[in-house]
């Protein structure tokens, strides 16, 4: 055998071959894929419980007085009593302001002796009426007068209780707009008064809730929840009251009123703030029946093969999907009905269905509330 010398040239031109191989060999082997750790793909998830919580919706609440008026007099005069003061708890009934009746009094004096005088003229010009003695006219003339002074009497018998003003429900005064011993003219008002045994829940409905809702379908015995405080440490349950028919053109939203009886653990006042809570799923509970559940139209694929409609279900243990043929119902915006093989407690894939496959092992990814 005849072996070729190495030169030093050649062992330099070995050496610079063997540095250009090696970066070489070290990437062939990262290529190399490893078959025994598998893919994991992320993506997102919800549960079909909370996807049917959605409508559960909180719309920010203010309280107001079930029942509010401005006191005023019909008459004008000086206040002569005016005690009440703003925070005042008054009872039905009660005198809440007076004005000087002086002269309403001594007027009232004058229009019945003037109604007195027209009742003894008419009785005699009756009994000369039955004598033939006096013409039909003079009779009818009587007549005239005494009902004019009877209803100049009777105005002044009003004007003289019109002095006074008396609550009419109990309640709360809210505010005073005048001080004692002054001037009012008919009409001023004075202060005013709300009730405090029943309180109103008003909130803003948007259109767009309002159009789905149903009032002889929906369930009398709900009642929404009113929560307040900074951590909603306080409930009450509220009663539908009424709402508005005219939209608000700059929300686009309609005035929905409900009824507070005023708790007696807590002090509220109109105008103070809180949360009310309404599922409408409980409002209108028949919507849907009972063995469907709703999903985002996402959650939902066609498959090219079967033509039918899957679902893909989470295996909560080995974190892998297969899917689930189900049966399409009512599309309503982003939500469709699904009925099938589902449950409350299966977790789907809600995004992403075009690159499933039986088995796939994922990254589960929670939706916020499931939605």
């Amino acid at each position: 055998m005849i072996r070729t010398p190495i030169t030093i040239a050649n062992s330099r031109r070995y050496s610079v071959l063997l540095l250009l191989l090696i970066p070489l060999i070290g990437c062939s082997e990262a290529n190399v894929p490893n078959s025994n750790k598998p893919i994991i793909h992320p993506i997102k998830v919800a549960s079909i419980s909370d996807l049917n919580k959605r409508n559960i919706k909180h719309f920010p609440a203010k309280i107001s007085a079930n029942r509010e008026v401005e006191a005023s007099f019909q008459v004008a005069g000086r206040l002569t009593t005016f005690a009440i003061k703003p925070g005042d708890e008054v009872s039905k009934g009660e005198l809440l302001a007076s004005v000087d009746e002086r002269d309403f009094v001594n007027e009232l004096a004058l229009k019945t002796a003037d109604y007195r005088l027209a009742v003894a003229n008419f009785e005699r010009i009756e009994l000369l009426l039955d004598k033939k003695m006096i013409s039909q006219a003079d009779y009818d003339q009587a007549k005239a007068q005494l009902v004019s002074t009877q209803a100049q009497m009777r105005l002044y018998q009003d004007r003289v209780k019109d002095t006074n003003i008396y609550a009419p429900f109990s309640g709360q005064v809210a505010e005073t707009y005048v001080e004692n011993f002054q001037y009012i003219q008919p009409q001023q008002a004075i202060l005013s008064l709300q009730s405090t045994d029943i309180l109103d829940v008003i909130i803003q409905l948007p259109e767009s809730l309002l159009i789905n809702l149903q009032t002889e379908k929906a369930d009398p015995d709900y009642h929404p929840t009113l929560t307040l405080g900074a951590a909603h440490q306080h409930s009450y349950q509220v009663t539908y009251k009424q709402h508005s028919t005219t939209v608000n053109p700059g929300t686009q939203s309609y005035e929905v009123i409900f009824s507070l009886p005023n708790p007696k653990d807590l002090t509220l006042y109109p105008g103070m703030a809180a949360t009310l809570e309404v599922d409408f799923d409980q409002l209108i509970p028949n919507q849907h029946p009972t063995h469907t559940v709703q999903v985002p139209l996402t959650a939902v694929l066609t498959d090219d093969q079967s033509k039918q409609a899957q679902i893909w279900v989470l295996d909560q243990h080995t974190n892998t999907l297969s899917p689930r043929v189900v049966s399409i119902g009512e599309i309503s915006g982003q939500q469709v009905t699904i009925s099938g093989d589902v449950n409350h407690e299966d977790v789907i894939a809600t995004a992403g269905l075009n690159r499933l496959y039986k088995g796939i092992k994922v990254k589960p990814l929670m939706h916020e509330r499931g939605l």
